[in-house]
């Protein structure tokens, strides 16, 4: 006999994982709490985010929306028009601000877009259009932050989906910002900007501040934690982006695992794992090896609602024929690509 002689199949290697097509592995987890129709679910994070909350409003759960983001449903974005979140730093700063804890006022409030209209460097991406005048884009950021105030403040159970990080920081007041300036527009050369690559006791420290906000507003609420699997699609450090990609997403799931462990209102869900686990072998992505198939967001979300509910999602896990196949840059709105295309190699 010794310690492991009474583990179950799921905690096995030659059991759970070895010889088994990806889909097929066993992805038991312990079951903290359970989620019901009636919880009302705010979402979060990169733009992996997107497709949880895409899932939930599909399977009939309770996705709560903010009043500014009723007319969002049929986009199936966010709970709020707050954009992708991609760093814990940026999660942070937006309760902060939300709930009259700090300002964060920029060097440049607002940014001129390459078409020459008004645009928030917060959410760049939620008006593409943007705005006549700098009045009107913060007239709109306050109604934005009383919403976020809104939900965070009646959520029953919010998701996490932590990104990136790499950020950009305004040097005058620290706010993390969505994207570097002059991808959407705003100044660029700026000595007002600066890159930054969090470390994990600072993604801690803000995931802790993150967190204590919500116990202070929302005492009721859960939180869910996950790491997108999907790749940086550029690193301003000085190596290979695949490098950059295994730092980023470490840090992140070091720090997620640990803080789940120590909060019991907090649990760790392994959407990275199930994308990336060796058995996978690249089958989950798409040709790029970065983009995730359909397919496989629908496993993420099957193994979610074994963990958090009662039933199952696999009527969504199934396989795609050619002509159902759509393309994943449609079905998300990520900041990045806009990056990607400003390249050329």
């Amino acid at each position: 006999m010794n310690p492991y002689s009474n583990t179950k199949p799921y905690q096995r290697w030659s059991s759970a994982v070895a010889d088994k097509y990806f889909t097929d592995i066993d992805w038991t987890l312990e079951k903290r709490f359970e989620i019901s129709k009636a919880d009302k679910i705010i979402s979060l994070g990169s733009c992996f985010a997107q497709h949880i909350a895409r899932s939930l409003l599909q399977s009939g759960y309770n996705y709560l929306f903010a009043s500014e983001s009723a007319a969002q449903a049929e986009t199936r974005t966010f709970s709020a028009r707050y954009g992708n979140v991609y760093s814990v730093r940026q999660a942070r700063q937006l309760l902060e601000r939300a709930f009259g804890v700090a300002d964060y006022p920029l060097s440049n409030e607002s940014w001129l877009s390459h078409s020459g209209k008004i645009i928030d460097p917060f959410r760049p991406n939620e008006f593409p259009n943007g705005f006549d005048t700098e009045a009107e884009m913060l007239d709109e950021r306050r109604k934005h932050l009383d919403n976020v105030r809104e939900i965070f403040s009646s959520a029953d159970v919010i998701i996490f989906t932590l990104g990136l990080t790499e950020t950009w920081l305004d040097i005058k007041s620290g706010a993390a910002l969505p994207v570097a300036p002059g991808v959407y527009g705003g100044p660029w050369p700026s000595a007002n900007y600066q890159f930054i690559n969090f470390s994990y006791s600072e993604c801690e420290s803000d995931l802790r501040e993150f967190a204590a906000i919500i116990k202070r507003v929302n005492p009721r609420a859960r939180i869910i934690l996950t790491v997108s699997p999907v790749s940086l699609v550029a690193t301003m450090e000085n190596q290979s982006v695949a490098i950059s990609t295994c730092h980023s997403k470490s840090v992140l799931r070091a720090v997620a695992g640990e803080f789940s462990r120590s909060n019991a209102d907090v649990f760790y869900f392994p959407s990275y794992e199930i994308i990336t686990n060796p058995a996978a072998a690249g089958i989950p992505f798409e040709c790029d090896y970065r983009e995730v198939k359909r397919e496989s967001v629908s496993l993420v979300m099957n193994v979610f609602f074994t963990t958090f509910t009662s039933r199952e999602h696999s009527g969504l896990l199934s396989r795609f024929s050619k002509e159902e196949r759509v393309d994943n840059q449609k079905l998300v709105e990520c900041d990045d690509l806009i990056i990607s295309s400003l390249l050329t190699d």
